[in-house]
């Protein structure tokens, strides 16, 4: 996995935590501990809730990430957390450690940030072939979740997809050319597939919600740069 650099100059102390982080230039895609004793550094902050600290932590180191967030009547992001640490394996150790309702994980590549008790059903929903090429990597979430597969899944568990922030908003169309990025994944998941998709971007996080409400259950897919 390509790493792109950043480099920081002095700047002020900022209301919410801002990383930096030090990244190489190979081809070779980084292993799970290599990506992990990457050292990073965080100024004087405010405590965040665990998936907000995460999303900025995976945007300033442009870490290809993932999340998933399951929401009742009244949505918590769970606790505030203040991070520490030297390494981006300490931070997220930090973030998310034990007694934790998330935990983090490293897949090929990508860091996902997943409820503790496990994956929702959905996410584990296997699909034979995933194809998908194009320039707006954003698109891709949205012709996943489109497969009749992955609809009938959702049928069964009794979920309908909400349309507030859905991946299709996050299309960052521009003029200038892009190079086509091609998906082929045969015989995988729909957890999965979000992270090749981000891999195949270098960078970007998709989030997965799904919200529980007395009779009504929705879920949603949104994918930032």
């Amino acid at each position: 996995m390509r790493f792109r650099s950043l480099v920081s100059s002095a700047i002020p102390i900022l209301a919410a935590p801002v990383f930096f982080f030090a990244q190489d230039q190979a081809s070779k895609p980084a292993t799970a501990n290599e990506l992990l004793a990457r050292p990073a550094s965080i100024p004087i902050g405010s405590s965040q809730s665990a998936p907000s600290a995460f999303r900025s932590l995976m945007s300033a180191t442009g870490t290809p990430a993932g999340e998933v967030l399951e929401e009742g009547c009244k949505f918590e992001e769970g606790p505030r957390v203040r991070l520490n640490g030297h390494t981006l394996g300490e931070i997220l150790r930090s973030l998310a450690g034990p007694g934790s309702s998330y935990r983090w994980e490293v897949h090929e590549g990508a860091v996902d940030l997943l409820p503790s008790k496990g994956l929702p059903a959905l996410l584990t929903e296997r699909i034979g072939e995933f194809k998908w090429e194009g320039e707006e990597v954003a698109s891709a979430p949205v012709f996943l979740f489109a497969l009749p597969a992955v609809q009938q899944a959702a049928a069964k568990l009794g979920l309908t997809q909400g349309v507030s922030g859905s991946a299709a908003g996050a299309i960052n169309r521009t003029t200038e050319p892009r190079e086509k990025l091609i998906l082929h994944l045969p015989n995988t998941t729909v957890f999965d597939a979000l992270n090749a998709v981000v891999r195949i971007n270098k960078q970007g996080l998709w989030t997965y919600r799904e919200f529980h409400c007395e009779s009504r259950s929705t879920f949603d897919i949104s994918f930032s740069q």
